[in-house]
């Protein structure tokens, strides 16, 4: 091959001037399409009266939707808060530490308010968790404020043991119960008898720092039968060891604390 053709495959070229101009207009064109399909795009556009009616019933639709779907769990939320009212205040109360002073040095109120939504399966998606949170502590807060109203508040119970028996029958007596607080050595342990209507129940107060072990259940279980009476409770500030409540499933005593008081003629019928 000779070196003239070697060097025309890598030197610079000439195209026409009619060519030049063919490619010059080719150019031009698909810039003038990129540019109008990119404000097709990102440009202002106008839609019709009526398209614009139709996104905007679409989205008030959506709107009513999600509002309705959050009024759904907001009042599953409610209704769970009632139903377990007692269990859920105590534990809301034992979730809060203070110091000597009243200052509070620990609030774990929103695990206690999670771990309350996962064991009752309450899909509060709906809802932001703050917001989910805040509505169960103010739902509590509104029962208890009803209770404070009818001259019930369940943290005001005395420190000493005996005057808590007498406590406890005041605070019953207060939801229509007629109550007697037994004493000398015959009472068997039963610290009062409660009757309404129908019910009659042996009680057995007990006004503790720790938990409430299995000699209780079984002081109430033999003082109730040895009464005469169907129905016994232990009614405490605190909660229950394991085998309290272990022994409590076999012989029926119902394991209570000061937040049930107004709710035992429905925790005695569940029973039934």
């Amino acid at each position: 091959m000779s070196k003239d053709n070697s060097d025309s495959g890598k030197g610079e070229h000439k195209v026409s001037e009619r060519l030049a101009k063919k490619l010059a207009e080719v150019r031009q064109k698909k810039l003038a399409e990129t540019v109008r399909t990119r404000e097709y795009y990102r440009g202002p556009h106008t839609i019709s009266d009526q398209l614009a009616k139709k996104i905007s019933e679409n989205r008030a639709k959506r709107e009513r939707k999600d509002a309705q779907a959050r009024e759904i769990v907001r009042k599953g939320i409610i209704s769970s808060v009632a139903r377990h009212f007692p269990a859920l205040s105590r534990n809301l109360r034992k979730s809060i530490r203070t110091d000597d002073y009243g200052t509070i040095t620990e609030d774990n109120r929103n695990q206690v308010a999670l771990s309350f939504f996962a064991s009752m399966k309450i899909d509060f998606s709906q809802l932001q968790e703050s917001e989910a949170v805040a509505l169960l502590i103010s739902e509590v807060d509104k029962l208890r404020q009803k209770y404070k109203e009818e001259d019930f508040d369940p943290a005001s119970y005395p420190e000493n043991g005996h005057e808590f028996e007498y406590w406890l029958a005041d605070a019953l007596g207060k939801f229509g119960w007629d109550t007697q607080v037994t004493t000398g050595s015959g009472d068997q342990g039963v610290d009062v008898v409660a009757r309404k209507a129908s019910m009659t129940v042996a009680i057995q107060a007990k006004r503790y720092s720790g938990n409430v072990g299995n000699k209780a259940v079984q002081e109430i279980y033999a003082g109730a039968l040895h009464l005469g009476i169907k129905a016994a409770a232990v009614i405490t500030t605190t909660a229950f060891t394991k085998s309290a409540v272990e022994l409590s499933s076999s012989t029926g005593v119902k394991l209570l604390t000061v937040e049930d008081l107004p709710h035992l003629e429905e925790v005695l019928q569940e029973e039934k």
